[in-house]
């Protein structure tokens, strides 16, 4: 989908304050790991388990890049050893007291699969971040339990995605800095019926997404916005309103060409801005797409 680079997590861990407490706590894991009976394990999961200790001898389990540490210690050889790994990890606690505040300082309020529903962190009335969302690990964490709580390999989505991507692996990475091959894009399908307020017959429109077949289909896309073709319906009227005189009006009042085309369509439509609510990338792409706007 639409990756946001690594410079806020970085920003994150790099405050004084997460510096020394993800380290404290990334030691207190690496202790731990080292009391695990080996009694009942078996060669190889011996040696699973004896890598990641020398691994993250020096390394931090929360800090990690998931790739560098995937290459060298793979997936875990049994779902015993996971489990035994996992267990020292302290996770629920984590995804409680941890990750929804990393997520609200991303300022991701949406879905990072579907764009279509929220996924909510903030901070209430004693203090405390709640998390109306779901943490997927990228990387599972079922083969590989020491990404647990990679911040790397953390990524906020709705209940339906998380449950739907599972432990499949999904060509899209969040905190990328590379620009995607193809961009997901939305589209009416076959625009020759919209012409004027007589002709114009709701009853056709049809979003069309242009993006990887498999992730459309893992994600349900084609059905999630089959159910706001109402929504669209509204950007072709918007399209035969909001002329450039109304565009025009609004600038005397000194104000700024992305907040004008914010209040036209209704959303967000700048990209930096794509996860601040739902529906944002594809109400922006059927605006352009319509000439409402540009």
């Amino acid at each position: 989908m639409i990756p946001i680079g690594n410079s806020k997590v970085k920003d994150y861990l790099s405050a004084s304050r997460n510096i020394k407490r993800f380290k404290s706590l990334s030691v207190k894991i690496l202790d731990r790991l080292k009391l695990i009976s080996k009694e009942d394990l078996i060669k190889e999961e011996i040696f699973f388990l004896e890598s990641i200790i020398d691994y993250f001898a020096d390394k931090n389990f929360f800090t990690i890049n998931p790739k560098e540490a995937i290459e060298i210690l793979k997936i875990t050889p049994s779902k015993k050893v996971k489990d035994l790994i996992y267990n020292e990890f302290n996770y629920e606690a984590r995804r409680r007291d941890t990750f929804p505040k990393f997520f609200n300082f991303l300022g991701i309020k949406t879905c990072v699969y579907c764009h279509a529903q929220f996924a909510l962190s903030f901070e209430n009335s004693e203090g405390k971040f709640v998390g109306l969302l779901q943490a997927d690990h990228y990387n599972s964490k079922d083969k590989y339990p020491y990404l647990s709580v990679a911040f790397y390999n953390l990524y906020p989505v709705c209940g339906n995605c998380n449950l739907n991507k599972s432990n499949i692996d999904v060509e899209f990475e969040l905190y990328s800095n590379k620009a995607p091959e193809i961009d997901l894009q939305f589209k009416i399908e076959d625009k020759s019926f919209i012409k004027n307020f007589l002709e114009f017959d709701k009853s056709k429109l049809k979003i069309e997404i242009q993006y990887n077949e498999d992730y459309i289909s893992k994600f349900y896309l084609n059905e999630i916005y089959k159910t706001q073709t109402d929504i669209v319906e509204e950007l072709v009227y918007k399209s035969k309103v909001y002329n450039t005189t109304y565009r025009e009006n609004l600038k005397k009042f000194d104000i700024d060409d992305s907040i004008i085309d914010r209040f036209i369509v209704g959303n967000y439509t700048l990209k930096d801005d794509v996860y601040k609510r739902p529906l944002s990338k594809m109400m922006t792409d059927i605006a352009i797409d319509l000439d409402l706007i540009k």
